[in-house]
């Protein structure tokens, strides 16, 4: 989230002058703008997480049986978060005139996606008036859905007791 963010940030915060100058002289529409720039993007969002993906999803060891569908899941999930970190670096960089200011800006906006993503707590743990933050985090939807293997799911429920105990008494004898 933060890497494609901020390289989009330092990006368009080196671009914006040209950009306001063409932009006023009404070369150029600010959707063409928006729609090139996510043009020229996309093989990058799409090939990085990809590369990224397929050498950890052998490395955490997940199924080999059937791994196309499942990686092709976690890899869109990854997509999608490139997607949200693009906008969150051009939303970032329009709202601040410079460079600086937009590099202090940018993780103020980050890191409470981030935190309440469920990456450092559980979710089930945040205090009630703050426990609503979650749901407009894309990092929390993100987890979701890399964490729930829909595909899958009914045979991971029957393996696991579904109140830990077992998991508990493994590591008691251990």
């Amino acid at each position: 989230l933060m890497s494609n963010m901020f390289n989009t940030i330092l990006v368009f915060q080196a671009e914006r002058d040209v950009f306001l100058r063409e932009n006023a002289n009404q070369m150029y529409s600010l959707g063409a703008y928006y729609l090139s720039k996510n043009m020229i993007e996309l093989p990058t969002s799409i090939i990085m997480p990809g590369l990224q993906l397929f050498v950890i999803y052998f490395a955490v060891g997940y199924r080999a049986d059937n791994w196309i569908p499942e990686l092709f899941q976690i890899w869109l999930l990854a997509f999608l978060i490139t997607q949200c970190a693009l906008s969150y670096g051009y939303f970032v960089s329009c709202s601040v005139p410079n460079m600086e200011s937009a590099t202090a800006v940018a993780p103020l906006l980050t890191m409470p996606a981030i935190m309440f993503g469920g990456f450092f707590a559980n979710s089930q743990s945040y205090v009630a008036f703050i426990a609503w933050l979650k749901y407009i985090s894309p990092v929390y939807y993100a987890n979701c859905g890399i964490l729930i293997d829909p595909i899958h799911f009914d045979r991971a429920r029957e393996r696991l007791p579904r109140d830990g105990s077992q998991q508990l008494d493994d590591h008691r004898d251990g």
